[in-house]
């Protein structure tokens, strides 16, 4: 059956993040600065210690099939710190954190997803993200463009369901009118992006971009293709709907 679409995890497979401490430091000043003019005595590595700390305890209390919401967080977050937490309190904590973040160049594409995204377009595929990721990703989408490039995006934060579980390959097939063995998930975990296209009966295609030496003839659920890098994957699409 000839391939019409091309689904792609995001971070670690089309884009990755650029550390940048003295940002993620500004992060944390920011709502320690916040804090105290609200007369909470908290300092920044306070404010660090306590968010990791409910990320933890909201991680813990989600089923696994489901995204962590951001709000849930900071609403954890806050009452650890013994502040009651309003919708506009925890709004406000959410935006000063991810205000240093945008428009540094924090999160970039990888050099050869930009050039296989377009060779993939120029076949006429439809191309969809399908990511777990939390509310966080969208204060960075306005300089990723993904509009360019993609037909649909499907977030775990939107749709609530995290890979590997099917309620997210179902929404994004449904979304783009495909049938699952029309379809290609391309990304960088075997568990999320390759045990979950596979189950959901799709062609799976596991990018292997840190050269990690892992036996697949160990795991229970192997990727159709290995790759290296995203161009890999137009050449794949092309022997399958091309080669006679």
């Amino acid at each position: 059956m000839k391939i019409k679409a091309v689904f792609f995890d995001m971070g670690g497979t089309i884009v990755h993040g650029i550390p940048m401490p003295e940002v993620e430091e500004a992060s944390y000043k920011n709502i320690t600065l916040f804090l105290n003019g609200l007369g909470y005595n908290v300092t920044v590595d306070e404010v660090k210690e306590v968010y990791e700390e409910a990320k933890k305890i909201v991680r813990e209390k989600t089923p696994i099939q489901l995204e962590v919401k951001l709000n849930d967080i900071w609403a954890e977050f806050l009452r650890e710190l013994k502040i009651t937490p309003t919708e506009k309190l925890v709004e406000k904590c959410i935006e000063l954190y991810y205000k240093p973040r945008v428009g540094v160049g924090k999160v970039v594409y990888y050099p050869d997803s930009k050039p296989a995204l377009i060779e993939l377009k120029k076949r006429g595929l439809k191309l969809g993200i399908i990511s777990n990721v939390s509310r966080g990703i969208t204060f960075f989408l306005k300089e990723l463009k993904f509009e360019e490039y993609f037909d649909i995006i499907v977030f775990s934060w939107e749709v609530g369901w995290r890979k590997p579980f099917k309620k997210i390959f179902e929404e994004a097939t449904k979304r783009l009118r495909v049938k699952p063995e029309e379809s290609i998930m391309v990304g960088d975990s075997l568990k999320a992006d390759v045990t979950g296209a596979k189950n959901f009966g799709m062609i799976a295609i596991w990018i292997n971009r840190r050269s990690s030496e892992i036996d697949l003839e160990k795991i229970p659920v192997k990727p159709d293709y290995t790759v290296k890098s995203l161009l890999e994957v137009v050449e794949i699409v092309d022997r399958l709907n091309y080669s006679k």
